[in-house]
């Protein structure tokens, strides 16, 4: 039982003026922390636009009273509903890998694939290693253990599954003929450049940091004396020497010169594309200017009116004698292939060599046959978030030819546009080129 005198004492010492006092310190700071606190986030919500404010107010609700969650990242569905198809969100685990394979290391079976229709085969890759070759359709799948095949119906069914195993066989048809291919992923350094002439056939082959230009058992391709044939897959490749694509075509060059041939045909069909720094390299060995200095290979009309120039490095054309410079393209040349031609068309005809050809191939558009490549008149910036490593890529402008300004976005390269630019309605285009 407390003493009544006790706890008088007690309470009056705790409303001392000292304990008085420091309670109201510890009111006050919580006060004023609650107040910081929802100052800053008033602060912070004005501080948006309007339709931050909204994204903010719906991921919120979303995230607290959704029933049926997903994994979907909400700024991938975001990107995709805002961005043209050449623009794209990455998380930093997404941009990680973009940029490594961009400088050519790859991981993977390396297989593209529109539809069910094998489309590209990566060079050096375990699909190319397997003898996969493009244009055959994928009609059945199985995983290492399975012991049947799984019917192809869609390309996501078939896409899904290759994301998740390391292991597939897939049987394609080609024509009557129907192969099977067992593949297993691998990580491998892409070859860019297939090169042929009188003496053979040559590719780049190598791993790790070493890749060197060597024979292989390639398609004749019934070329005459004097010419030369490249095959460049994609823009791609950033790694210096031969590890990188600008190195390889130039490499591939160098053997076109010691061989003694000057008529080159560049194959960009299926080329889609890649790096503006790689495209100027290998400018710098087919445009027709010796200046002496780096030249402008291509230009930029941004969405304020402002044009900037892309600069090559200085021009190595007169080394190589030309006396003949015919491309091949189709309806999937785009982008940096396209740029490229661009470039060289307009310092053929400003230089007057006039050696400079294209020929097209035909595709079939709402069942009318046309000649044309892709079409991709615009350039892409990428801008990475240094805090998160996130990135995004924008389209930021449209590409221009470097002399005449030509811009051939949704029209392409088509006998229209220039009278160097040829129909192929003969069949074999390299045959044909090398009429012209």
């Amino acid at each position: 039982m407390f003493k009544n005198s006790n706890f008088k004492s007690k309470i009056k010492g705790l409303f001392s003026k000292e304990n008085l006092k420091q309670l109201g310190i510890g009111v006050l700071i919580a006060l004023t922390a609650t107040a910081i606190f929802f100052g800053g986030y008033i602060t912070h919500y004005f501080s948006l636009n309007k339709e931050l404010r909204s994204i903010d107010f719906f991921l919120d609700i979303y995230n607290e009273h959704y029933y049926q969650k997903t994994d979907i990242n909400p700024v991938d569905v975001l990107a995709e509903g805002m961005l043209d198809i050449y623009s794209a969100y990455f998380t930093a685990d997404e941009y990680q890998a973009y940029q490594k394979a961009g400088q050519g290391s790859k991981s993977g079976f390396g297989i593209g694939i529109s539809g069910l229709t094998v489309h590209t085969i990566l060079g050096n890759s375990p699909a190319e290693k397997a003898g996969v070759k493009t244009g055959g359709n994928i009609i059945g799948y199985k995983g290492a253990d399975a012991s049947s095949f799984i019917g192809c119906e869609t390309q996501s069914q078939l896409t899904d599954f290759l994301t998740q195993t390391n292991s597939v066989t897939l049987k394609i048809q080609y024509g009557e003929d129907i192969k099977e291919f067992t593949l297993t992923k691998a990580e491998f350094t892409e070859n860019y450049v297939y090169y042929t002439d009188s003496t053979g056939c040559y590719r780049y082959n190598g791993e790790g940091n070493q890749m060197t230009l060597t024979k292989y058992e390639g398609e004749s391709l019934n070329l005459q004396s004097g010419w030369g044939y490249l095959k460049l897959t994609q823009f791609n490749g950033l790694a210096d020497g031969t590890m990188g694509g600008a190195g390889q075509f130039a490499g591939a060059l160098e053997l076109f010169k010691q061989n003694g041939n000057k008529k080159l045909i560049i194959d960009l069909r299926g080329n889609g594309g890649g790096y503006m720094s790689i495209l100027a390299n290998i400018a710098s060995h087919l445009c027709a200017t010796n200046s002496g200095k780096k030249f402008i290979c291509q230009k930029a009309r941004y969405n304020d009116g402002r044009i900037s120039d892309f600069y090559a490095p200085i021009s190595c054309y007169s080394n190589y004698s030309f006396e003949s410079i015919v491309f091949l393209v189709d309806s999937n040349s785009a982008s940096a292939s396209e740029a490229l031609v661009g470039a060289v068309l307009d310092y053929d005809k400003s230089s007057n060599n006039n050696i400079v050809k294209v020929v097209v191939e035909p595709t079939e558009v709402d069942g009318e046959t046309v000649y044309r490549s892709y079409g991709k008149g615009i350039m892409q910036s990428f801008y990475e978030n240094q805090l998160t490593g996130e990135a995004v890529k924008l389209t930021t402008a449209a590409v221009l030819w470097p002399v005449s300004q030509t811009c051939i976005h949704t029209v392409g390269i088509n006998p229209s546009i220039d009278s160097r630019v040829y129909a192929n309605v003969y069949g074999n285009a390299i045959e044909y080129a090398q009429t012209l």
